[in-house]
């Protein structure tokens, strides 16, 4: 089994419930981070790598380990000032507008008539965090933990320490979010307590007491980026979706 059917979900809850108060940042977080998975289970470990800017959000490595997504390549990046992500392999790098996100989306979903599909988003109704008021110092950063227990799974609890670095992930994620609503999920997170000023340090998900995903951040390395490592690098070719779907036939 791979890492990402125990991660996805802890990083979704860390992400979508982190209720600490809103704080003013002068500066948006400039940098690389790099996160590794590990499963017990089987002792498999990926790590993750993310270059992080004002409204860019890069995710470079093996990331067909995290998505069962048959289009996904060497990285993917999220530029939310433009509503659009690139998905990056060797020599071309595809663009693609959340039009054509949403219509590739609807290919892949199972035929439901002309019903409008429905995203499983509803997990603010599900979810229960308790604030342990516990704290550590992780890579330098004050970290605070939290308990995430889900109302589906009473087995099932995620053990979240997080920290602020500067980054919204709001803002970085938000063409993900519209995609989300677009499709018909119900991720309205303007009702929401989640101002996504913080950043998950260390994550750990447990099933019945056992311990079967640690995430963690590994590397906080602030630094300018490079053009190349948020947009479209000097050299390869730009292409649209349509063409990046014609190479895999």
């Amino acid at each position: 089994m791979k890492i990402f059917s125990y991660t996805f979900k802890a990083m979704l809850l860390s992400l979508a419930f982190l209720s600490a108060p809103e704080i003013a940042v002068a500066q948006h977080f400039e940098g690389e981070i790099r996160m590794q998975f590990h499963s017990p289970d089987n002792g498999e470990t990926e790590t993750l790598t993310m270059f992080v800017k004002e409204n860019r959000l890069t995710l470079a490595g093996d990331l067909k380990n995290y998505a069962d997504f048959p289009l996904l390549r060497d990285a993917l990046t999220i530029r939310a000032d433009r509503s659009d992500v690139l998905i990056h392999s060797s020599d071309q790098v595809a663009v693609v507008n959340l039009r054509d996100i949403e219509m590739l989306i609807r290919q892949f979903m199972p035929a439901n008539g002309n019903q409008q599909p429905e995203l499983d988003l509803d997990i603010e109704d599900r979810t229960l965090i308790n604030e342990t008021g516990e704290q550590r110092t992780i890579l330098g950063h004050n970290s605070r933990k939290l308990i995430v227990q889900d109302a589906e799974n009473e087995n099932a609890e995620t053990h979240i320490w997080v920290s602020d670095l500067g980054i919204n992930w709001e803002q970085l994620l938000s063409p993900v979010i519209s995609l989300g609503q677009t499709l018909g999920g119900n991720l309205d997170v303007s009702s929401w307590d989640w101002p996504l000023s913080e950043t998950p340090m260390l994550i750990e998900y447990f099933d019945s007491g056992e311990l079967q995903m640690r995430a963690e951040i590994t590397h906080v390395t602030p630094r300018p980026l490079s053009a190349d490592e948020i947009d479209i690098p000097e050299g390869k070719q730009a292409i649209s979706l349509f063409q990046l779907m014609m190479q895999q036939n």
